[in-house]
């Protein structure tokens, strides 16, 4: 049920940017929140992994309108940011965005 709640949000905001000319987003972000204190926690879906992936599938979904890499009339492209190399403060020390 949560699935296809978001399925259908991100559906709506990809026809949305489909219809301003946009064909691909840089998101989303699938970093997992490791640190609380980590500047970019507000990027994340949580701490969760299991959570976090049934969510972030549930996004590329509905921004690409399909489960199988392709995209379909209306939807846009995703793009998934920083896994590898965000998600924890370095050598658990915080650092300012400024």
């Amino acid at each position: 049920m949560l699935n296809n709640l978001i399925e259908k949000e991100y559906a709506y905001i990809a026809a949305q940017a489909r219809a301003r000319g946009t064909n691909m987003v840089l998101a989303p972000v699938i970093d997992i929140t490791r640190d609380p204190r980590w500047g970019s926690t507000s990027e994340t879906f949580g701490e969760d992994p299991f959570l976090c992936g049934i969510i972030r599938s549930a996004v590329v979904r509905g921004f690409q309108g399909s489960d199988d890499g392709t995209i379909a009339a209306n939807h846009i492209g995703a793009t998934l940011k920083h896994f590898t190399s965000h998600g924890q403060s370095p050598s658990n020390r915080v650092f300012s965005r400024s």
